[in-house]
């Protein structure tokens, strides 16, 4: 029956519906299907029509493979083990993941050798089974890390914060180009290309938490001492610089802020502490809808939250009508997962699989 459909219909309407997975075992069909499913064009076309709908896929650790990743997609019935450590050869280790872009995935390998700590980054696709080992990082203590595509260069772009004490927060930026070439386990050690970034005077990452990603940009909670209040530090991919945008008016006590990106939106969770534990309190969330204009704040919704906090016992009040209650506990539970990320060394973003590279 397939064989009688024309080409167009097969590689333009059916195959870009189906998940990557399965497109990497129909490679195996004939050399048309391997040729086709493997040429840019097609590759971009499908990663567009999985960007079209509501990202429903989450990565969460193993229960079957210790210190490795699974991927869990509930709306279409997707569940299995990444098997990152047996890809990455880091069998012996432990893996973190730090970001997720476009199907690709920041991973940061660690294990003990000769009684010292060995650190790697990669750059993985987990369905296709390509990575790119990165440059060692200029510090070890690199963190709060991004990956975001860079449109006007066509280009995946790695971004981490490295510093400790008084030396402050340097941002560090790693290009991920086309010329990049290589056989899948091959080290790109020689190539230094880490770059440091200029960011806006007085700034200091509040804690080293991923970023949120909107529209491929990244957006970190600073606090700038010059005047003494928090703020939100956004990175325009492209243009490789750092703007400033400044938070709707909090109380300064006791106040946790956290970001989370979410269908091309900025939401802010302003929160209070919760005594002697991990939880979250009592949270107002704002939302940023119009990123390109003139950064107006809307205040959505108040959570008040009974007991101990975080999300157990809270009660939304709402400040507009047009949100949908169902929306707001759902991106009340990504703030839950993102602020955990800092105590429990977790990586809780949605995830959709692919079949993109970094040099194609």
């Amino acid at each position: 029956m397939v064989s009688h459909l024309p080409y167009e219909i097969i590689f333009g309407e059916i195959l870009p519906l189906v998940p990557a997975k399965s497109l990497v075992r129909f490679k195996r069909v004939c050399k048309l299907w391997c040729d086709t499913i493997s040429d840019p064009q097609f590759v971009h076309a499908h990663l567009n029509r999985m960007k079209s709908k509501p990202l429903s896929g989450i990565l969460t650790r193993s229960l079957i493979n210790k210190g490795d990743y699974s991927f869990l997609d509930p709306q279409r019935d997707e569940k299995f083990d990444l098997c990152l450590k047996n890809c990455l050869g880091e069998e012996d280790g432990f893996l973190y993941l730090k970001a997720s872009c476009d199907g690709l995935l920041l991973v940061h390998a660690e294990r003990i050798m000769e009684c010292r700590y060995e650190r790697n980054y990669y750059i993985c696709n987990p369905i296709t089974r390509r990575f790119l080992k990165l440059p060692i990082p200029p510090s070890q203590w690199f963190g709060a890390s991004g990956l975001a595509y860079d449109v006007r260069s066509r280009c995946y772009k790695v971004v981490g914060w490295f510093g400790t004490g008084g030396e402050g927060c340097k941002c560090m930026m790693f290009t991920l180009r086309e010329d990049m070439i290589n056989i899948c386990d091959e080290s790109f050690e020689s190539l230094k290309s880490w770059k440091e970034l200029s960011l806006p005077r007085g700034c200091k990452l509040q804690r080293f938490t991923s970023p949120a990603s909107v529209k491929g940009g990244l957006y970190w909670v600073a606090f700038n001492h010059e005047y003494n209040e928090h703020c939100i530090i956004s990175m325009d991919i492209t243009r490789e610089v750092f703007l400033e945008i400044k938070l709707p008016r909090y109380e300064p006590i006791n106040r946790v802020f956290t970001l989370v990106g979410f269908e091309g939106s900025l939401y802010l969770a302003q929160s209070s502490s919760v005594h002697n534990t991990y939880n979250l309190g009592s949270t107002f969330l704002w939302v940023l809808e119009d990123l390109d204009k003139d950064n107006v704040w809307t205040k959505l919704c108040y959570f008040e939250c009974n007991g101990g906090g975080g999300d157990h016992g809270s009660e939304i009040h709402k400040f507009v009508s047009n949100y949908d209650t169902k929306l707001l506990q759902e991106i009340w539970l990504m703030v839950i997962k993102k602020d955990r990320e800092t105590y429990m060394i977790s990586y809780s973003d949605t995830h959709l699989n692919s079949l993109v590279t970094w040099d194609a």
